[in-house]
């Protein structure tokens, strides 16, 4: 999945300097991908911290800065 990432950013990255005419809708597509890829690399040990550190996980979601919320 590591290399997947890789790829996906590479292309987020390549629609972001896409000139003349950004086209937001390709923008827009390569960064969910590159986002679902980024979430199901973090999934396995947010699952961990739900099922066996569920304090932590409460107290993390208590420290998170207000920028979050929105």
């Amino acid at each position: 999945m590591k290399k997947s990432a890789e790829v996906l950013q590479h292309h987020f990255d390549l629609e972001r300097l896409r000139e003349p005419v950004k086209d937001q809708n390709r923008m827009d597509n390569a960064r969910v991908n590159l986002g679902i890829v980024l979430a199901n690399q973090k999934i396995e040990s947010y699952k961990h911290m739900v099922l066996n550190n569920l304090q932590g996980l409460v107290d993390w979601k208590v420290r998170r800065e207000a920028k979050h919320f929105q």
